[in-house]
């Protein structure tokens, strides 16, 4: 089995970080691979004229299409997404808008995409809703419950920028509850 984990957060510590490491010790006689969206080159939709639509992207050469080609590797696709004041991180954004012209190429490998694709957010009070539906329009046709997770550090009595979920063991459980179970090998 072969797994992806992929932090959008801008930090190089905190809570994406200690679960991408969870992630990755759990499975640990799996292939693992890990990907900071931080650490690559993806240009925003900005300063063009919508060349995707007709033809193609201007900025093509970049990450993002990689980063998309290479799913097509994986059995599992675990993203951890922060989210910060109230959205999720705009590395998360940057993503998504900019995955249309991938899409648009690719149309009939989206709904296997989503199916493999595993969603934990983190986040913060009364926005996790608001959060959750963020997170869950690539999964229309799914049980959206299955493919994402939100954790809100609050609910532990932790704070987001100090304290680590991982850490609570309720939580741990909860994390290696949701993500793929790894096939028993016959």
């Amino acid at each position: 089995m072969k797994v992806q984990v992929v932090s959008f957060s801008g930090r190089n510590k905190g809570n994406c970080s200690s679960l991408m490491n969870l992630i990755r010790d759990h499975y640990s006689n799996e292939n693992v691979s890990t990907i900071n969206v931080r650490d690559l080159i993806i240009h925003e939709c900005s300063g063009c004229e919508y060349e995707c639509m007709e033809n193609v992207c201007p900025f093509i050469k970049d990450d993002l299409f990689s980063l998309f080609e290479i799913t097509k590797e994986f059995d599992y696709l675990i993203w951890l997404v922060p989210m910060y004041c109230g959205n999720p991180s705009s590395l998360y954004f940057k993503v998504n808008e900019r995955s249309q012209c991938y899409w648009m190429k690719d149309e009939k490998y989206y709904n296997h995409f989503a199916s493999k694709l595993f969603i934990i957010g983190i986040g913060n009070g009364e926005v996790v809703s608001t959060f959750k539906n963020v997170l869950s329009l690539p999964f229309e046709c799914q049980d959206i419950n299955k493919h994402v997770m939100i954790l809100s550090p609050h609910d532990y009595k932790l704070n987001s920028i100090v304290d680590l979920l991982v850490d609570v063991i309720s939580v741990k459980n909860q994390i290696l509850k949701f993500i793929p179970t790894i096939p028993s090998k016959k």
